[in-house]
């Protein structure tokens, strides 16, 4: 798994212009927002139907991201890792927090099939994805110590 994991911050050092400015982290992390079309309902009352908030993803950086998924341990090979690396995201962010954001992104999972293989997802869905993903790897393999 080290050299998985060596290899894929090789693959990622490579693919970004530096540090702080990877176009693949930002479009994983900052994606994209049509500031045009963004509605801002004060009262709470605008539907929230259509499209709102999708973003299309660049497939290399979507790559990047299931390769960081695929080094994460196995909920049922590693049981006590995985639930280690949720439990400190869950002390981040909150249990509710982190419970509503993974149903959305189950939701997300399921109305698009096979899980974005066509490269287009909520901005926000794909930033959580992404944090979660880089949280989740830096607490596994001990980086942050």
């Amino acid at each position: 798994q080290k050299r998985r994991v060596k290899g894929l911050l090789h693959d990622m050092m490579g693919a970004s212009d530096g540090i702080g400015t990877s176009k693949f982290l930002h479009m994983l992390v900052l994606p994209p927002v049509d500031y045009e079309s963004t509605v801002i309902d004060v009262d709470g009352e605008g539907d929230r139907e259509g499209d709102d908030g999708m973003v299309e993803v660049d497939s290399n950086a979507l790559s990047i991201l299931q390769q960081l998924e695929s080094i994460l341990p196995d909920p049922i090979e590693d049981e006590e890792a995985y639930k280690s690396a949720w439990d400190v995201v869950i002390d981040l962010y909150g249990r509710e927090s982190v419970r509503v954001r993974e149903e959305a992104l189950q939701r997300e999972r399921e109305s698009s099939g096979s899980g974005n293989s066509d490269g287009v997802c909520h901005a926000e869905n794909l930033q959580w994805r992404t944090l979660c993903a880089i949280g989740r790897v830096l607490i596994h393999f001990d980086f942050l110590t």
